[in-house]
């Protein structure tokens, strides 16, 4: 562990250094506690090394950012877990109505078709059946892929919730509107 002389001259070093110096540093000292941080959440050893090499650019790219109020690992550490959630949200997101991996191929034919229509005509009365404030949430959960802190700050003024609100009703009524509207059309 560093005393605080020497981790203030760590961070001068890193503050002087070009982004392709500091990333480096980065990695030499901190890939391995990323990697174990980013596993522990994501429990999927391909995401989270590719999420280790997302924490250490964003790391890098945001250095200037970093205010000294808390020890430089900590502070890294906050930035891989909360981009290890945030994949963990992305992967959840993507495990309720799939487009069908047909739909990504530029073959048209009519299975493909029908899966695309299938799918819409499922999110579509998953939509009708949500508010209109929900319907946002679902949309820019599902769509934007945002988090619950930015769909909380871009719902309209008369829609305004806190973000665990936001989560609160994206696992309370969108999440099980989304499976019993599955369960429908199974």
């Amino acid at each position: 562990m560093l005393s605080r002389s020497e981790q203030r001259e760590q961070i001068e070093i890193l503050r002087s250094q070009t982004g392709a110096e500091r990333l480096d540093y980065l990695c030499r000292t901190y890939r391995d506690n990323i990697l174990r941080i980013c596993y522990a959440v994501l429990h999927e050893p391909n995401e989270a090394e590719d999420a280790t090499q997302e924490v250490l650019l964003l790391a890098s790219k945001h250095f200037l950012q970093y205010r000294g109020e808390c020890a430089l690992t900590t502070w890294i550490w906050h930035i891989a877990y909360n981009y290890s959630l945030k994949c963990c949200r992305q992967r959840e997101a993507h495990a309720y109505l799939p487009l069908p991996e047909e739909a990504l191929t530029p073959d048209r034919n009519e299975h493909t078709l029908e899966n695309i229509l299938f799918f819409r005509q499922m999110e579509s009365t998953v939509l009708a059946r949500l508010s209109s404030c929900n319907r946002l949430i679902y949309i820019y959960t599902f769509h934007y892929e945002m988090s619950s802190e930015e769909i909380a700050q871009a719902l309209p003024l008369a829609e305004s919730l806190s973000a665990s609100a936001v989560r609160s009703r994206l696992y309370r009524i969108i999440r099980p509107t989304i499976e019993q509207v599955q369960r429908e059309f199974e």
